[in-house]
């Protein structure tokens, strides 16, 4: 799930970009660079500058402070090695009004926008058009928004989801933003479950558990309870460590014993609630019940582990077991949720989902696709959230770029030869995932497809030029980037166009 923050404030959007840009080097910039970077106006960036200013001193910071001068600029500076900045992002979100109409309706305190608009000092045309934002925000996972009294609607297991996405991808733990909910209890709670379940959690993973327990709670204090659907009960029935579950979650969640979906809707995001070593106990317990039952999605895991060894890369005997049970848990959320493309903390696998990887990405929709026209099972109609997961299966036992075109780079410096080798393995290192890159030496009678150098030719044709600096910046990898994107493309092209004929 994407949440850019335009959703909340466009001028947020612009602070944090701005933000973000002054903190990643220890210098003044000039709001001619900064305008050019974030392709805006020079006004507009002053005025982001202004408002940028003027919060960091309200978050009262003692960690970082923003510079303005005529003549030099703007410059952040950063007074802590282990600053979060990321508490600063919250203060900014929380003081949005976008977001504050967005909790009133999460715990459906809301009225009428024109009530709203009074207590908030808006206009009812502002609020309204906030409200279009969340509508057009949630759309795309089957909800809806009541028209007179914006009381979030879908089915309860995509609201929950949903939900439990946007505030842990706002807040991750940091901070409680769920003002009429106990933590303390839920932090209890949570303690016991693990406990009695004999589930070991990291404290991210508690504070994972008890922002879902919270988000449950605040549902069901405005009448929306869980059912249970129907491809949930082969998942369920005489399922024993879901029995074992129940019994053992009862004595501290005396509310949902009263309704079977509710208990069984926090058991399937307790065994998914996390891809890690913690929770395999429960994970493989699942397994093996599915397994016995040849259930729908045992047999979907079986499916797709046999194809992407034959269509993608054999899986190494010693990680079978690992990978077996990571595919199986990724189809058991494809099963539960519809029309989501990230995990449970709505984390994107940025390696897959930001680079362009052509070949990967056609090789990864064609075996999903081949999958649901084999089975007609629905599990492999959620791609946008398979593909990526597959990637990250993948990457587990591949680099991402094994089937992208290869690429051919020399290096041409002045630089000496252990000079030279270090820039080769920052550059390496840096597109690992992303390129399929191969260093040729200048003796090879090979053309390469890219030149590296910091003594730039002025030769009309011939391979792509990237002038670099003897020591690399984070332009230069910029630059080389762009230019391997370039080169992709053109590969990727002349490849269909010879296939094609």
């Amino acid at each position: 799930m994407r949440l850019d923050l335009d959703i909340l404030d466009t001028n947020i959007e612009l602070e944090w970009s701005i933000l973000n840009l002054l903190r990643k080097e220890d210098r003044w910039f000039s709001t001619e660079e900064l305008a050019k970077q974030l392709n805006k106006t020079s006004s507009l960036i002053l005025k982001a500058i202004a408002s940028l200013r003027d919060n960091l001193e309200e978050f009262q910071s003692d960690q970082m402070a923003l510079h303005v001068s005529k003549g030099k600029g703007v410059y952040l500076e950063i007074k802590s090695n282990n600053i979060d900045i990321g508490l600063f992002l919250i203060f900014l979100i929380s003081n949005t009004s976008t977001y504050k109409l967005f909790y009133s309706i999460v715990t459906e305190n809301f009225v009428s926008a024109k009530k709203f608009a009074f207590e908030n000092f808006l206009s009812e045309t502002t609020v309204r058009r906030h409200i279009k934002k969340v509508k057009e925000a949630i759309e795309p996972y089957e909800l809806k928004l009541n028209r007179s009294t914006a009381v979030l609607s879908g089915r309860e297991s995509q609201v929950r989801l949903f939900l439990n996405m946007v505030f842990w991808r706002l807040f991750a733990g940091k901070v409680w933003p769920f003002t009429n909910i106990d933590e303390h209890h839920l932090y209890f709670v949570t303690k016991r479950i693990a406990a009695d379940t004999n589930i070991e959690l990291t404290e991210v993973q508690e504070k994972q558990i008890m922002y879902f327990l919270a988000i449950s709670a605040i549902r069901r204090r405005n009448n929306h309870y869980v059912s249970v659907e129907e491809s949930w009960h082969e998942l369920l029935d005489k399922n024993d460590s879901y029995l074992l579950f129940k019994d053992r979650v009862k004595p501290y969640t005396p509310i949902t014993q009263q309704y079977p979906g509710e208990i069984a809707f926090l058991f399937f995001m307790t065994i998914i609630q996390s891809e890690s070593k913690q929770t395999t106990p429960l994970l493989v317990s699942n397994f093996r019940f599915n397994r016995s039952k040849n259930t729908n999605l045992y047999q979907a895991t079986e499916q797709f582990m046999e194809k992407f060894e034959t269509e993608i890369v054999p899986v190494p005997h010693s990680q079978k077991r690992f990978f077996l049970l990571a595919a199986f848990s990724e189809h058991l959320f494809a099963n539960l949720f519809h029309n989501f493309s990230t995990s449970i903390s709505g984390n994107e696998f940025f390696p897959y989902t930001q680079h362009k990887l052509p070949m990967l990405k056609e090789k990864l929709y064609q075996l999903i696709n081949d999958l649901y026209q084999e089975t007609n099972n629905p599990i492999f109609l959620e791609e946008k959230f398979l593909a990526p997961r597959y990637a990250l299966l993948l990457s587990l036992i591949a680099p991402l770029h094994v089937f992208e075109q290869r690429i051919k780079v020399r290096l041409d410096t002045d630089l000496s030869y252990i000079a030279n080798k270090s820039i080769i393995n920052q550059v390496k290192e840096y597109f690992t995932n992303n390129y399929n890159i191969t260093f040729i030496d200048n003796s090879s009678t090979e053309q390469p497809d890219l030149i590296l150098t910091n003594i730039p030719s002025q030769t009309p044709k011939g391979p792509a030029i990237v002038s670099i600096h003897r020591i690399l910046a984070p332009r230069d990898f910029k630059l080389i980037r762009e230019t391997l994107d370039q080169i992709t493309e053109e590969k990727t092209r002349d490849q269909k166009l010879h296939n094609f004929s």
